[in-house]
């Protein structure tokens, strides 16, 4: 079974505590969960790098702070990962309104988010969070530039954005 390294950025949002409860509740022994607290305006991509090298779980994965890990997620990508080991998975994120990203399974701006972005956790091949708005889609397309093959697209939704 793979152990998952879950880490969460936050700008001190009062949902950190929902949040936390959606991962918390899913956790196995061996998970591991990183928290980091700032207000750099960043979008919590520099905390992220930040917490990339500490973690230790096969697999590394986000949440943000006003997200939340959909009922069952870690358990889909736990069994994702044995299925598919050492490949990056992109899952889906579902918005309140119904809507869900990705729409196609193509790696480009708008197509992913932090919380649709599943990692094997091996240093030499984990790209960095860009600064700007768009830092998810840099570390997700940094990180598969990696890889000899492409991220698989999984039809799961793992996060909730907002809801």
């Amino acid at each position: 079974m793979s152990t998952l390294s879950v880490i969460v950025a936050s700008c001190g949002r009062p949902t950190l505590a929902r949040t936390l409860e959606s991962v918390c509740t899913q956790m196995v022994p061996g998970d591991e969960l990183f928290i980091d607290v700032n207000d750099a305006g960043d979008w919590g991509h520099r905390a992220r790098n930040r917490l990339l090298v500490k973690a230790t779980g096969d697999y590394i994965l986000f949440c943000d702070d006003d997200d939340l890990l959909a009922p069952g997620a870690l358990e889909i990508v736990r069994a994702k990962t044995l299925v598919y080991p050492g490949r990056v998975g992109l899952f889906k994120m579902r918005y309140a309104d119904g809507r869900e990203i990705w729409d196609t399974p193509e790696l480009i701006e708008g197509q992913c988010s932090t919380g649709t972005i599943v990692v094997p956790n091996i240093p030499e091949k984990l790209g960095r969070f860009g600064n700007e708005y768009a830092g998810d889609f840099v570390f997700a397309k940094s990180t598969a530039a990696l890889y000899d093959q492409p991220p698989l697209f999984h039809p799961e939704v793992i996060s909730l954005y907002r809801p």
